[in-house]
């Protein structure tokens, strides 16, 4: 992941974004195991519409201060100032799967762009007539800047994923950096856009008159800008269905675990399953998931099954079904439900009598 400046402009409307998200997610409950991920379930699909109706709202903003500030413009004022953004508890990010994670990047980036392509058109319009007025670069300003925090908002979500699942979705995971790679040189080309546009409109304030050579560069700065339009539109949609693929296949793979090492008895059994909800925490105590720590645990659990299967009997198959299911969620990349099953599972195996006992690590 590349070391960036941190971003806190756009604070604001992640926090919008993150806090439907969560609402979403509040009345859903846990996602029932699957074998293919499409289609989604009523919850599932309900929490996607969430998802992506808050980041178009986030987009909505944007294009609300850009109508507003262009309004002030035409009055000859300038934009009316915004508040300042509100911090965003990085444990939020905790309740989205890699599925809705991924969605939210694709529709960011989505807005990214028609913002960026609004800005290239707002600077050709305006310098049409090989000539600039004040007024004219105020609204291109604002276009500009709408596009930069739309840029700055995908680029965040990008850095999220990255962070929370970059080493499970080691297959994919490049295919994302090289679209933000391409988001990174449309938003250079927007801040040299908007370093030239403010030299304007000193000299504009001053009496200079502009040469032609100036509003041509301005010209081309902006075009440069929209020149990775489609490129980083088809690196999204690629990777979108990439990752997809890979979720579906680390399933698949994982499902087809065979046991290596069967408990001998059921005691060693239950210890076995103590193991599993212990190695499970462990992974997930950072908050993240490698698929070497993905593949352990699908071992574990074949394992521990194989010996439940042979030794459980009917009463002990709840402990076998539920570490189906949170392997395969963990496969999927939905911690959030997986985290929910490994709490359904530590009681269920601390109510075994004379099994192991529990003990439960802090929460992360």
């Amino acid at each position: 992941m590349k070391n960036s400046p941190p971003r806190t402009t756009h604070h604001a409307l992640l926090f919008i974004l993150c806090t439907l998200l969560l609402l979403a997610l509040a009345c859903g409950g846990s996602a029932p195991t699957a074998a293919p991920e499409a289609p989604p379930t009523a919850d599932t699909q309900a929490t996607v519409d969430a998802a992506i109706a808050a980041t178009s709202m986030a987009q909505a903003g944007i294009q609300a201060t850009i109508d507003a500030g262009i309004q002030a413009t035409s009055a000859a004022a300038p934009p009316t100032a915004t508040t300042a953004p509100t911090p965003v508890a990085a444990n939020d990010y905790l309740t989205l799967t890699e599925e809705e994670l991924a969605l939210l990047i694709d529709q960011a980036v989505n807005d990214a762009v028609s913002a960026t392509e609004q800005a290239s058109t707002a600077t050709t319009r305006a310098a049409a007539d090989d000539d600039l007025t004040a007024e004219e670069v105020q609204s291109v300003e604002i276009y500009v800047a709408g596009a930069e925090e739309a840029i700055a908002l995908a680029e965040e979500l990008i850095d999220i994923y990255d962070d929370l699942y970059g080493e499970l979705a080691t297959e994919t995971v490049d295919l994302l950096l090289a679209a933000d790679d391409d988001l990174e040189a449309m938003a250079a080309s927007l801040a040299a856009l908007a370093t030239a546009l403010v030299e304007i409109e000193d000299d504009l304030a001053q009496g200079i008159a502009l040469a032609a050579e100036t509003i041509e560069q301005i010209e081309n700065t902006a075009q440069g800008a929209s020149a990775q339009v489609s490129q980083t539109q088809a690196q999204i949609q690629a990777w979108l269905g990439s990752a997809q693929a890979e979720r579906q296949a680390r399933a698949e793979d994982l499902a087809a675990v065979h046991p290596d090492s069967v408990p001998a008895d059921l005691q060693a059994t239950l210890q076995s399953a103590l193991s599993f909800l212990q190695t499970v925490q462990g992974a997930l105590s950072d908050n993240k998931l490698s698929r070497d720590e993905l593949n352990a645990i699908a071992q574990l659990g074949a394992n521990t099954s194989a010996g439940l299967e042979a030794y459980g009997g009917p009463q002990l198959q709840g402990l076998a079904s539920k570490i189906t299911e949170i392997t395969d969620q963990l496969a999927r990349g939905q911690i959030p439900q997986a985290r929910s099953g490994l709490q359904d599972f530590e009681s269920l195996l601390s109510s075994v009598p004379g099994g192991p006992g529990v003990n439960r690590p802090a929460r992360p």
